[in-house]
């Protein structure tokens, strides 16, 4: 803690760098803002820097962070600092097993109790107002779930303050092995007689628990079956033997626009496909045929 260099701080304490856990790096302004005029408590801190060593010229602080990463060679030893800061990193404590089970605990019931399947709720019409009518699909997806009141901590607190619940759709994160990991919801709200993202939220999708190298299989899609040619509903990924075509996406609503064009070609997508949504960049091992594949989008 110290005073903000970048205004008038007279005092130490509501100006913090994060150094350690979840908000690691992130500067913050309790009393005011990082960046004066950036309207925001919190800034990155490379944003920070630029403002603070470059008067906010964000070429030369870009230049500046090249080298300082020893992307450019200029700074020989800059490289050797910046493995070791990214080691360091990647060895701090990370929750417990213990906490991780409880998060997962949680999520598991907020995916679960009190919600419903997303036909003919407010999920459903949300869908549609985007051009997604799911029951086009040649058979359920079962993923989302409506909720009709789920806490949101950016109105208020758990318990007796209703103005802290809003209705909101509710998507599960699963490991490759399917363990639930976390829940993606997407808090909604009526305007103009339509059911919108919340316009009360400035981030209407939220998250709950750690979704590192999770994925939400949004539709499993369908196969022939062997003996019948018989279409029939897709297996899980576990189950899937032989090639397993991917449809790896952004978000939700991308998913299910790619699903839909598919089941609109044929209601036969090759032997299987799986439409999925996860943040861009991870890893993924897909077992099939017994063994695990390494999956890079």
């Amino acid at each position: 803690m110290c005073p903000n260099p970048l205004r008038g701080d007279r005092s130490a304490g509501s100006f913090r760098i994060g150094l350690m856990g979840k908000y690691q790096g992130m500067v913050t302004d309790f009393a005011g803002e990082a960046i004066p005029g950036s309207g925001k408590p919190s800034a990155s801190p490379l944003s920070f820097h630029i403002a603070l060593m470059h008067g906010g010229d964000k070429k030369a602080g870009i230049e500046w962070a090249k080298d300082w990463a020893g992307l450019t060679g200029r700074a020989p030893e800059a490289l050797k600092s910046s493995r070791a800061a990214l080691s360091r990193f990647d060895e701090r404590p990370q929750d417990d097993a213990a906490a991780i089970a409880i998060k997962r605990k949680r999520a598991k019931a907020i995916y679960l109790s009190d919600t419903l399947p997303w036909p003919g709720t407010p999920a459903d019409l949300y869908y549609r107002g985007r051009g997604l009518d799911l029951s086009r699909l040649p058979f359920p997806a079962g993923a989302p779930r409506f909720r009709p009141k789920c806490f949101c901590g950016a109105l208020g607190k758990p318990g007796n303050d209703p103005g802290a619940y809003l209705p909101a759709i509710i998507l599960p994160y699963h490991a490759m092995d399917g363990t639930l990991l976390a829940v993606h919801r997407t808090y909604l709200g009526e305007a103009d007689g339509q059911w919108v993202k919340s316009p009360l939220l400035k981030r209407s999708k939220l998250s709950y628990g750690e979704y590192a190298g999770g994925i939400i299989p949004l539709w499993a899609g369908t196969r022939a079956l062997d003996r019948t040619g018989v279409i029939a509903h897709g297996q899980s990924l576990g189950k899937a033997n032989g090639l397993v075509r991917i449809h790896l996406v952004e978000g939700p609503e991308d998913g299910w626009s790619v699903a839909l064009a598919n089941a609109a070609v044929s209601p036969v997508l090759h032997a299987l496909s799986w439409f999925l949504a996860a943040p861009l960049g991870p890893d993924f091992l897909l077992p099939t045929d017994g063994e695990a594949r390494r999956f890079v989008p």
